[in-house]
Formats: structure tokens, C-alpha cells, sequence
């Protein structure tokens, strides 16, 4: 009877539900489908990459705002997969590499910063993603493949686009934060390969005393 009564009291949120599981897998898949179909519909002459990863040969104007229409194809992207990793189903891998070409496009940016600062926003959430991946790299929990120095060099001109900053663009007082929290980052990860060497030569002095 105690029993019985325990399961019919519980929430219905303890238990698994996977008809809705399922639909949500499918609406994320879905959204992921429209954001890429939404920008494959543009005309060719406003897309960024000539095929795969490779950029076009484009300059001036038509460059930026190749990479502006593309930014903010890559921005839908990673809302969706930052809800998908709130609703618990994470693409970690995939929600990485979005970070990262939104980084190195907004790179480009340093002679249009009054638009870029627009992006600010969702540029925190991508250089988070980084910073937190090279952290758990740095402790050999990340499971994602990529490339350390690429990643600390994206996010190194990055910071240096955001000193670039004045008091009087939007969003400033955002950038200043994150400037300082980026910037601990990658002096904490560039650090750590030393500090490794130094515990490790520490270690190995004080054994060869130990064996005197």
C-alpha cells in the first residue's frame, strides 16, 4: 500500500519520458535544419565559404558582410545548441566548433567595431564555450577533439579586438569583463605547461636527495 501510494505521488518529472524525448531530438534537428536551409537559400553571391571551409576570394565590403550574413547563421546555431544542452541533449562537439568560426570571423571585424559590439552578447557565450573546453583540456576532461593553440590564439585576438573597444561603444562595460575573464584563461592555460614542469622538477630533486 506504502508502495503503491510512493509511485502515485511521484512527480512526473522523475521519470523518463520518451515520446518527448524523442520530439525534442526531433524539433532540435529540425531547427538545425532550418537555420542551415535558411542561409543555403541566400543568393550565392552573399555566402562566406566557396565550398566546405574554404572562404571565398572576396575583399572589402562584400567580404564583411559575406561574414556578417554568416555570423549571424552561426549565431542561430549555437542558441540552438545551447538550448538543446539546457533541455539535456548536449552536442558538445558541434556547439565547440560553431564557437570557434564565430570567433575567427568576428576577428575581421576590427574595422567595423560599432556593428560587431551588436554581437557582443553571443560572442560571450562563445568564448566561454572555449575558455571552459581549454580548461578541461588543460585537466584531461575534455573529450573533444581540437586544437589547443588554435583555440588560444582565436580567443588571444579576440581580447585584443576587445581593448580595442571605446568607453562610448555599446556594450563596454560587458566587454571589460570580459576581456579580464578571457585573458585569465589563457594565462592560466599558458601557464600550466610550466608549472607541471615545475612540480615535476621538484619532484624529481627532492627524490635524487631522498636516494643521497
Amino acid at each position: 500500500m506504502t508502495r503503491a501510494r510512493r509511485t502515485a505521488t511521484q512527480s512526473p518529472l522523475s521519470t523518463p519520458n520518451r515520446p518527448v524525448e524523442a520530439s525534442l531530438r526531433e524539433t532540435i534537428r529540425d531547427l538545425i535544419a532550418r537555420c542551415r536551409l535558411a542561409y543555403d537559400s541566400l543568393p550565392p553571391t552573399t555566402h562566406y565559404y566557396k565550398y566546405g571551409t574554404t572562404p571565398k576570394d572576396s575583399t572589402g565590403r562584400a567580404l564583411l558582410d559575406q561574414a556578417y550574413l554568416m555570423l549571424l547563421n552561426l549565431q542561430n546555431q549555437f542558441l540552438v545548441d545551447r538550448v538543446a544542452n539546457a533541455r539535456g541533449f548536449p552536442n558538445d562537439q558541434r556547439l565547440f566548433d560553431t564557437a570557434m568560426e564565430m570567433l575567427q570571423l568576428s576577428n575581421m571585424y576590427w574595422i567595423r567595431r560599432d556593428e560587431l559590439a551588436g554581437f557582443i552578447i553571443i560572442l560571450t557565450g562563445s568564448s566561454a564555450v572555449i575558455c571552459v573546453e581549454l580548461l578541461d583540456q588543460a585537466k584531461g576532461q575534455s573529450a573533444l577533439h581540437f586544437s589547443r593553440s588554435d583555440a588560444i590564439q582565436k580567443l588571444t585576438v579576440f581580447v585584443h579586438f576587445l581593448e580595442w573597444i571605446r568607453p562610448t561603444d555599446g556594450n563596454y562595460a560587458l566587454t571589460q569583463k570580459l576581456k579580464t575573464v578571457v585573458k585569465s584563461v589563457i594565462d592560466h592555460i599558458l601557464d600550466s605547461p610550466q608549472r607541471q614542469q615545475l612540480g615535476q622538477r621538484e619532484t624529481e630533486n627532492g627524490r635524487d636527495g631522498l636516494l643521497r
